[in-house]
């Protein structure tokens, strides 16, 4: 029996500078205008800003070309892609950026960065100036450039808030911080009238950097876990998915495969936690995969998913893509279930859920009992031919498959259109070691620590003209990534 365990993994760490940590302490108790205090709380809580200058937050800009020295700001084309760059730096710092955009046209067109945030789960705080506060809160009162962004905010987003005080200025930039990061991930927008940017004073008050609660805490089912085990122990035609929410439990992922012999495919933006190369490994699962991979997953008697929220391209059908029990492991796992029949959901992160299974695993019988399962896949999957049309120039699939032979970026990022879909199968990531000729992989642990490439998307949301931002947005957290963009031409006609 698998005991019962309280699960908690670390939190990301907000890191501050000593200068700016000096600074907020020597402005503490000081009265100042809304806007200083809302550039002070954002440079406590992050100094990295996606934005670009408009009238209703010109206070805002001037705070923070006065204090220049202590932000990272990055000017965008367009407000819509401040959202969406401060969302791909959170992606991959853990922590949110800020996106500034102005009033009217200006927040309107973010709402689409801040769609695309909350339905990838991705964090971001878009912050936004208006009208004056009395033209915002009298719906028969119109004035230039206003528009009711909290409204909006609700709807694209998964929180909105309407500054009408300007001293909760720091308490609502700060729970909105926090918020972003709370399961579900998403954007936050704050909304700010111009005349509480400019009227009046507050009192600024010095704040710690907060401590964030853990990301991924919860209770591991015990009860749950063991049935699970138990299916897996007896399963003969299992099938593992693997979603985005496998990423960072890589080492675990891949030593459950390898142990236990399960064939597996990838979501969308599961592709690359595991090589592609693999030869367990049978591509993209869903609405664009293979038809020998779907056809395995509706044929087999048990199918895991690791870090997938359920979505529609990758389980068509909800009631039978798979005559087999479900299995889930996602921390969030509300779309999962109201989309899915799922025998066993396991609640909480992969890595934690995986660590703890493993104890209880053993593979040697599994091996040999799985092979007749896994050479049927293969011999269906290799006896596909990939869809390759030629015409004048050069196919898709020859492009994807030249890209292979020049190109092994850390992260590769693509924009949305049947690009996105070849790049998905075709693009080979952390691959080299194998060679097809194997059934199962038997990878070095030193090999599976060298393997950190990965593919990042639009996914659920499916938004274009996206992919240079988030590669823009996930330099700046990491300079040192290998980022490249694969975009089509109507991508490219709109940045």
């Amino acid at each position: 029996m698998i005991p019962n365990v309280q699960v908690v993994s670390e939190s990301p760490v907000i890191g501050r500078t000593s200068t700016i940590d000096d600074l907020l302490k020597a402005k503490h108790e000081q009265e100042m205008s809304g806007a200083e205090a809302t550039i002070l709380t954002m440079m406590g809580l992050n100094p990295v800003v996606f934005g670009l200058p408009g009238g209703a937050i010109l206070p805002l800009e001037q705070y923070i070309t006065a204090y220049k020295s202590c932000f990272r700001y990055f000017q965008v084309k367009h407000e819509m892609h401040a959202p969406v760059a401060a969302g791909a730096y959170g992606e991959v710092a853990g922590v949110p950026a800020f996106a500034l955009v102005t009033s009217g046209p200006g927040v309107a067109n973010s709402m689409t960065g801040l769609y695309e945030n909350e339905m990838e789960f991705e964090r971001s705080v878009t912050v936004s100036g208006n009208g004056f506060l009395d033209v915002l809160k009298d719906r028969r009162k119109r004035g230039f450039q206003v528009a009711r962004a909290v409204e909006g905010g609700l709807a694209f987003g998964k929180n909105a808030y309407l500054v009408e005080d300007r001293n909760t200025i720091q308490r609502i930039l700060i729970d909105a911080f926090r918020e972003s990061m709370t399961l579900p991930f998403g954007s936050i927008l704050v909304d700010i009238p111009k005349d509480i940017q400019t009227k009046g004073t507050t009192r600024f008050e010095y704040f710690e950097p907060p401590k964030l609660d853990n990301q991924y805490t919860g209770n591991l089912d015990y009860k749950v876990l063991h049935e699970f085990d138990e299916a897996l122990k007896s399963a003969s035609r299992p099938f593992v998915v693997i979603g985005r929410g496998a990423l960072h439990a890589r080492a675990e992922v891949w030593e459950l495969i390898e142990r236990i012999g399960l064939p597996f495919g990838y979501t969308l933006k599961g592709k690359g936690v595991l090589p592609d190369d693999h030869p367990q490994n049978y591509g993209l699962v869903g609405q664009h995969g293979k038809i020998s991979t779907n056809e395995a997953i509706e044929n087999a008697d048990l199918v895991l998913m690791i870090g997938c929220n359920g979505d529609d391209r990758a389980f068509l059908n909800p009631e039978n893509f798979t005559k087999g029990k479900r299995a889930v492991i996602n921390p969030y796992l509300t779309n999962a279930l109201a989309r899915l029949k799922i025998d066993y959901p396991i609640g909480v992160d992969a890595k934690l859920a995986l660590t703890e299974l493993l104890k209880h695993v053993e593979g040697d019988e599994q091996h040999e009992k799985l092979m007749p399962w896994n050479a049927k896949i293969r011999e269906a999957y290799d006896g596909e031919e990939v869809y390759n049309t030629k015409g004048n120039g050069m196919s898709p699939v020859d492009f994807m498959n030249g890209i292979n032979e020049f190109a092994n970026p850390e992260m590769l990022v693509l924009d949305v259109g049947e690009h996105q879909m070849h790049a998905a199968k075709l693009i080979r990531l952390n691959s080299g070691f194998y060679y097809g000729s194997e059934l199962y992989g038997h990878t070095p642990p030193e090999k599976r620590r060298s393997y950190k490439r990965r593919v990042y998307t639009s996914g659920t949301s499916g938004t274009m003209a996206t992919s240079i931002e988030k590669a823009f947005g996930a330099k700046v957290a990491n300079p040192n990534t290998d980022v490249y963009v694969v975009i089509g031409d109507g991508g490219s006609e709109m940045h």
